[in-house]
């Protein structure tokens, strides 16, 4: 079940029927046109009102524009070859690790984890690709508290429940929290601000950490945001 089937759940809104929601290479080749001869004919050399149509001069200009367009499509395609490059994101594929604790509560009961449920499994495989991830539960609604933590080895700062987040934002330090999501799961979308839950997230190209308390949020931002940092620095 995704953070937003338990908001739905917890909130009594039906949910949708259906859940949430590289570069290309490109080449090329010119060929640069053969080197003319400008040696000009006596009859050339001698004339010295030559069209500037003449057949040499003019085979001279055709062959500097090729030369010219050839070296502009080579910029290009090196440039973009470059960017491509640039915009690979790094990889980390080391295993993702929990604390045994988290603001002072237990692991869920195994029944009521998420990240151990095949909709939730395939659902976050589907934004995140072939990226590691892993989910895990907090609390119950015995602790009165209930935190979900969803941590990927990459960026996903737009998708799953960061890319929910809407605004107004408090930032406590790299760390950023709302208490405003927008479900696009549910039947009516609409943005939600509730007190109860609270939403922080922190990510970087190899390294997004999300915590949403669904229950037991009201004055825990602080809290929350230290438990993102907690699990930040135990991923590394």
């Amino acid at each position: 079940m995704s953070n937003g089937d338990y908001f739905a759940a917890a909130a009594g809104i039906p949910p949708a029927p259906s859940g949430f929601l590289a570069p290309a290479a490109a080449s090329s080749a010119f060929a640069e046109a053969p080197p003319t001869a400008f040696g000009a004919s006596p009859v050339l050399a001698a004339s010295p009102t030559a069209s500037p149509t003449s057949p040499v001069q003019g085979h001279g200009r055709s062959s500097r524009r090729a030369v010219v367009v050839g070296s502009v499509v080579a910029a290009l395609v090196l440039a973009a070859v470059g960017i491509a490059h640039l915009r690979t994101p790094p990889r980390d594929d080391r295993p993702i690790v929990f604390p045994t604790t988290l603001a002072d509560l237990q692991p869920a009961p195994a029944a009521t984890q998420f990240g151990a449920q095949k909709n939730w499994l395939d659902m976050e495989a589907k934004l995140v690709g072939d990226r590691r991830y892993a989910g895990r539960s907090y609390g119950g609604a015995k602790a009165g508290r209930l935190i979900n933590v969803v941590v990927v080895r990459g960026d996903t700062s737009d998708v799953g429940d960061p890319g929910a987040a809407r605004p107004p934002y408090t930032d406590f330090g790299p760390v950023r929290c709302t208490h405003s999501m927008q479900f696009d799961g549910l039947v009516d979308p609409k943005v939600m601000t509730m007190d109860r839950w609270v939403l922080c997230w922190r990510a970087r190209d190899t390294l997004t950490v999300s915590v949403f308390v669904v229950l037991g949020g009201q004055g825990f931002d602080e809290q929350a945001a230290q438990a993102v940092q907690q699990i930040w620095d135990l991923e590394g």
